[in-house]
């Protein structure tokens, strides 16, 4: 169990981040650890392994030899809400080696490796130059739909946040997180301090991921905020085309394009993507969501250029009673 002392200060700093290098080197510690057979993420862990070998990732293992533990200097601080991956790269790139060599020597301490590595800086360099082929091939081609995805998970929790407090935020991220008293957040994590993590005022950063061979993972670093990644909300939706609806009162109702729709939009989703998923054009898909709009339907929130779409409480009163 891990506990946070959360100030007044910290609770007013949380924020929510998107950071694609943490969702990529967590997605690679994953394919490494993980079995898929037995996966929630069964179907992304089987994409990944068709679309690269384990012997390409072999100084990124090096670093990472069990499952418990993620190099801090592999994830580094996103600066604000959505970052470029290129720039989180090079920051990676540029880590001071005397860093890296701390974090190798606790490796060794904790007993994960038997010696620690000679060469650190051709080791970071070659690390670096798995972690940017692994985006490439694996992440890049559905990044649009994953931080589709991702954002939808933010606009969840917020919503949560606004409504039911930061009790009901930390919970309804995971159910391993507790906030049952004014001044501690308790995670259950394999890790067991002495005693609570004081963030000093520096606040929380909630950065959701696809999959990872933990749920939620804790960084705490002495003067920068406690980092707190878990399963983003709607995940499993990584790859996932056209939902399908067998509902003929649904569909008797409504016509199947919008039952489609509207269970589309039981996730928070942009026009664009509801546009190629359901295979009509933004302008129909427009008129549709005005017309669930004028019904008090569904509700929409912006982030960023884009307009997410979803059902509100009477939206899913409805699916739920015909869907």
């Amino acid at each position: 169990m891990m506990q946070i002392a959360v100030s007044t200060e910290d609770l007013t700093k949380i924020r929510f981040a998107i950071s694609p290098m943490m969702i990529t080197v967590l997605a690679m510690r994953a394919l490494l650890h993980l079995n898929p057979t037995t996966h929630p993420m069964r179907d992304w862990l089987e994409m990944a392994q068709s679309r690269i070998e384990i012997n390409d990732l072999s100084a990124f293992q090096k670093f990472h030899p069990t499952g418990n533990y993620v190099m801090d200097f592999m994830l580094p601080l996103p600066d604000h809400a959505q970052v470029k991956f290129e720039d989180e790269l090079q920051q990676v790139a540029n880590t001071p080696i005397t860093q890296i060599e701390e974090e190798i020597a606790y490796l060794h301490q904790q007993g994960m490796i038997t010696t620690p590595y000679s060469d650190v800086s051709a080791l970071r360099e070659q690390a670096v130059d798995e972690i940017a082929h692994f985006w490439t091939v694996v992440m890049q081609p559905y990044w649009q739909r994953i931080r589709t995805i991702l954002e939808g998970d933010i606009m969840h929790h917020s919503r949560q946040l606004v409504l039911g407090g930061t009790v009901s935020l930390f919970h309804g991220i995971d159910t391993s997180m507790t906030f049952e008293t004014s001044d501690v957040l308790s995670i259950a994590t394999r890790a067991t301090p002495p005693k609570p993590f004081d963030p000093q005022g520096h606040g929380l950063v909630l950065i959701p991921h696809l999959v990872s061979s933990c749920d939620v993972l804790v960084q705490t670093i002495p003067d920068r905020p406690v980092v707190i990644t878990y399963r983003a909300y709607g995940a499993g939706l990584w790859n996932q085309a056209t939902r399908p609806t067998d509902s003929n009162a649904m569909t008797v109702l409504f016509g199947d394009n919008r039952a489609h729709l509207l269970a589309e939009l039981a996730q928070p989703t942009s026009t664009k993507d509801l546009a190629q998923k359901l295979a009509v054009t933004p302008g129909a898909i427009s008129q549709q969501l005005s017309q669930l709009k004028e019904a008090d339907l569904i509700a929409s929130n912006r982030a960023g250029r884009s307009v997410y779409y979803y059902l509100n409480n009477r939206g899913v009163q409805l699916l739920e009673l015909l869907g």
